[in-house]
Parts: structure tokens; C-alpha cells; sequence
């Protein structure tokens, strides 16, 4: 029996859709059929051959049945991206909570020393145009090594920023001027991994996995913001700080006082009295360069064969894009439009936008300068105060992770 409309050898019954109320309207509507749309296109549409599927992926006894593998190598790309965008997040916020010391360090005002956290919220929109042209014209692989390429020249340049404020007394501006640029790349580098979660889980995971690691690819960033709140204050400190504390009467005082300086460095007369600075930006520029290396010598964009259908189907569309003639394909920045537009037409997506943007907005300065609001209240205690916001907000996306796994 043949199905109505569509055309064979002796048949010469028209293949055109003439009434509307042939095809139900959300089918229409999700297929992107329109009224004179072929019985041969929906049919398409709805079941794809299966000859398209690799052959170890076929079901020998019903061809409709499909397997999917799934590869070990998905943990190691999810650990490399985790520590790229630790390492980020680190590179982001590393200065926050010294920031007294990195004044006197650079001879620049609190103000210039908030900015190097505050270009990461500034360079976010053109990084996040450049995330999405990457992953769009290139895919996951290029946007992923650009980013970690990023990370480890800026901080190679702020490590160089070290020896021109070590030149004279009075460090000049060009060295923060290098350590400004050093912090700009990282910061154009931070979409690139804070927006591709949901993909590399797509891409590398199956379904019963997708969102477990969706959260642990997300929650490496607060990490990092963890990490540069706490490690910093342990590297660099003030040597006239310390001396002055042991000289100290009161054994007591001494160790109150030796803290105070050293977190805040009110005391550091001059700057090659702040300490360890140079030792803080070369680790953070060992941990980019190495993670860069190893970002680029290892990470791949997809598993030999996908693991879920929705990663077939974007396999096959990526395929058709690759073999269509030149003349017939969107451009990269013509497809970014396109989404955008879709998606602020959207009145709900624009209310998730404007709520979610605010709060990451509140949440981002008082990262920056929680530091300085609690230090005169509680002194050395406000690195640990940003490390114990830092792991709430970790723990709590955690059980979030994990209940929505759990409860599918």
C-alpha cells in the first residue's frame, strides 16, 4: 500500500501538501514544514535513514534500534576544560584579596587595582561573541585551545610586569600597564569556558550523564575563584610587616599584628618591601602555560561516534554544512544573528536574562571587593569570609547536580 501523495514509477499523483490540515500544526511547526512541504520531506524529517548511523551503532536484527557508545577518553576532556577554566577563574581574581599590597607592589590607587578584576565583566561581551564565532565556524576544539592559549600568554606578561616594577623605588605605569594587558586576555579568554558546559557534556556524554557533568564543568570556576582568594595571601606578604611583629613586646600583639600587616601591607614602606608577588604571577603562569599544553595536545571536540541522538543529529547537520557548496552556506556571524535575534525576540528568555544578569553582576563585585568591606571589621579573617562564599555557592550547585540526576 502506498502512502497517499507520495510519488512511485506509475504514479503520477501530485507529491504537494494542498490542505493545511493534513499535517497537525505543532508537527509543522517543529519540523519547519510549511503549507506545499512533500510528504517526502516530513517523512525525512521524522525518520532518518539509518544508514547514515556508523556500522557499530546498527542493530543487526532491527535497523530502527540503536546503540550508542560511550568512551572512557569523556573524563579526560572534562578534566582538562575543568582545569582550564580553574586556572582562569584563578588568573580572574587573584588580586582581590591583596589588594593593598598590589597597590604599594605597582604604586597605583585601590581604584586601578579593582579594575584588573573589573576588565573580566568588561571583556565579557566581546568573548563572548568570540566564543560563539569559534565554536560556530570552528567548533569546540578551536574555541576551547584559543581560550587556554589566552590564559597563558596573559599571564606570562603579567609575570613580565614583575621586573619593570622591580626597576626602580617607584614603579613606573608601564608596569601596570603590562599587567592591565597580561589581565585583559585571560579576560577575553573567561566565555570561552564559562559558556561551553552544557556542550562539551553534550558532546562527550550520554543522557543519563548530561547533567552531572554539566555541574562538575561548571563548578571548577567558583573553584578557581576559591583558590585565588586564599592562595595569594599566602604568597605574597610584607618582609618590614614581619620584622616589625617580631620586635614586638607582647608575644600576643606580635602575632596579631604580623597577620594584620601581612594580609593588608599598611606598613610596607616601599615596594620591594612586598614579597612574593613575582612567585604568585609565575605559578599562575606555569599553571596557564601547562594547561595550555595539555589542552592542545589532547582535548578533542567529539568522540569517534556520538554518544545520545541529539549528538548524532548535530554530527549530521555539521556534516551537511561541510558538504554544501560554499554559495549556499550562512556564515558564521550571519548564524550568531539569526540565534540572537530568535533569542531576544523571546519575552521569557529577556526576563532570564535581565534576573540572572543582575545577580551575577552583585555577585561579581562583591567578590572583587568583599576583601576590602570586612577587612576593617575582621582583618585578616576576609580571605577565608570570600573562600567560605565561594564553597557555599559550591556545594550548593552540587546537591543541585545531583537532585536534578537523580530526580531525572
Amino acid at each position: 500500500m502506498r502512502t497517499p501523495g507520495r510519488r512511485s514509477k506509475g504514479n503520477s499523483f501530485s507529491t504537494r501538501v494542498i490542505a493545511t490540515n493534513n499535517i497537525d500544526p505543532d508537527v509543522t511547526s517543529l519540523l519547519g514544514t510549511s503549507r506545499g512541504s512533500t510528504y517526502d520531506t516530513i517523512e525525512d524529517q521524522l525518520i532518518p535513514s539509518s544508514t547514515s548511523l556508523p556500522p557499530d551503532q546498527r542493530s543487526s536484527d532491527n535497523k530502527d534500534v540503536v546503540t550508542y557508545k560511550v568512551y572512557h577518553a569523556r573524563w579526560h576532556m572534562l578534566f582538562i576544560f575543568c582545569v582550564l577554566t580553574f586556572t582562569n577563574a584563578f588568573l580572574w581574581i587573584g588580586f582581590a584579596p591583596i589588594v593593598e599590597l598590589t597597590e604599594r607592589y605597582y604604586n597605583v590607587s585601590s581604584t586601578w587595582v579593582n579594575l584588573l578584576s573589573a576588565i573580566f565583566m568588561f571583556m565579557y561581551i566581546p568573548g563572548s561573541y568570540l566564543s560563539m564565532y569559534l565554536i560556530t565556524k570552528y567548533g569546540l576544539r578551536c574555541s576551547i585551545t584559543v581560550g587556554a592559549v589566552l590564559n597563558a600568554v596573559g599571564g606570562w606578561i603579567r609575570y613580565a610586569s614583575v621586573f619593570v616594577a622591580q626597576r626602580s623605588d617607584t614603579p613606573s605605569p608601564m608596569a601596570y600597564g603590562m599587567l592591565l594587558v597580561g589581565q585583559a586576555l585571560p579576560a577575553l579568554a573567561q566565555p570561552l569556558f564559562t559558556n561551553v558546559p552544557a556542550k562539551l557534556a553534550g558532546d562527550w556524554f550520554p543522557n543519563s550523564e548530561r547533567d552531572v557533568a554539566t555541574v562538575v564543568a561548571a563548578l571548577f570556576n567558583p573553584l578557581g575563584n576559591a583558590g585565588g582568594q586564599v592562595i595569594p595571601t599566602l604568597l605574597v606578604s610584607c618582609v618590614v610587616a614581619s620584622s616589625l611583629s617580631s620586635s614586638s613586646v607582647s608575644p600576643s600583639s606580635s602575632m596579631h599584628d604580623a597577620n594584620h600587616t601581612n594580609t593588608t601591607g599598611q606598613v610596607c614602606p616601599t615596594p620591594h618591601d612586598v614579597l612574593g608577588m613575582n612567585t604568585l604571577l609565575l605559578v599562575q603562569a606555569t599553571l596557564a602555560t601547562a594547561s595550555a599544553v595539555w589542552a592542545i595536545g589532547w582535548f578533542r571536540a567529539d568522540p569517534p561516534t556520538p554518544p545520545s541522538r541529539s549528538a548524532e543529529l548535530r554530527g549530521l547537520e555539521r556534516e551537511r554544512y561541510e558538504l554544501s557548496p560554499p554559495s549556499l552556506r550562512m556564515s558564521a556571524t550571519s548564524t550568531i544573528r539569526q540565534h540572537l535575534s530568535a533569542l531576544l525576540s523571546d519575552v521569557e528568555f529577556r526576563k532570564l536574562l535581565v534576573g540572572f544578569g543582575l545577580g551575577l553582576a552583585v555577585f561579581n563585585a562583591l567578590l572583587t571587593v568583599l576583601a576590602q568591606l570586612i577587612r576593617p571589621l575582621y582583618e585578616n579573617t576576609a580571605a577565608g569570609v570570600n573562600q567560605a562564599s565561594d564553597d557555599a555557592g559550591m556545594y550548593g550547585g552540587v546537591l543541585i547536580g545531583a537532585g536534578k540526576s537523580w530526580s531525572g
